[in-house]
């Protein structure tokens, strides 16, 4: 299996992913948002909700690399 980070064109490709992911959104009952999602792809976010716009091509791109590396220790502990 090849695994690879987001790379720009990918917008199109993943709108349905998107989609798919974010169907129960609507009904999400918490309290913030992060949305990560590029910057080209829209989901329907429920009214009033705070969101933190980080998706990678607006600022995002730091908050990614900074998880990926504890993330990618904690898959190489269960799974390496």
């Amino acid at each position: 299996m090849t695994i690879r980070t987001y790379q720009p064109g990918d917008d199109v490709a993943q709108v349905s992913i998107y989609n798919e992911a974010s169907a129960d959104l609507p009904k999400f009952n918490g309290d913030l948002v992060i949305d990560t999602l590029p910057s080209g792809v829209r989901v329907d976010l429920p009214s009033g909700l705070p969101v933190i716009a980080a998706a990678y091509d607006r600022g995002g791109l730091q908050l990614l690399h900074e998880q990926a590396g504890p993330q990618n220790d904690l898959f190489l502990e269960v799974f390496g």
